[in-house]
């Protein structure tokens, strides 16, 4: 996809495509931010392999919770930022991974993978 095709929509058109279920809206948003969510991930629990399944099940919530972006109050980035975050903790949580999440300074934070909770 290139960069002029993903510069013709604004968040609230974007938005507007995917809470109507549109598939094209939906790939236009994933190839938007699957980097720099992909980048989170992997700089969150620093493993390949779950950073791709954090990034799938983030926009997999996103699909399902799009009606509860609201462009007026953020960033459509900032929206996908803090579902993000909360499919990181669930994730951690549902692998028995022992975190500790800071976001003293959001839009920055750090997620701290201690370990498994199992060990």
């Amino acid at each position: 996809m290139t960069k002029d095709v993903l510069q013709k929509y604004t968040d609230y058109e974007l938005c507007s495509l995917i809470q109507q279920k549109n598939k094209s809206g939906f790939d236009l948003l994933y190839d938007q931010y699957c980097c720099l969510l992909y980048g989170l991930a992997l700089k969150s629990v620093r493993s390949p392999e779950a950073a791709v399944e954090i990034v799938t099940i983030t926009f997999e919530n996103a699909w399902k919770t799009i009606h509860l972006y609201n462009h007026r109050k953020m960033k459509l980035s900032v929206w996908l930022v803090i579902v993000f975050i909360n499919s990181t903790k669930k994730y951690l949580s549902s692998k028995n991974i022992a975190y500790t999440y800071n976001p003293k300074n959001f839009p920055s934070f750090i997620f701290d993978v201690v370990q498994d909770k199992a060990s």
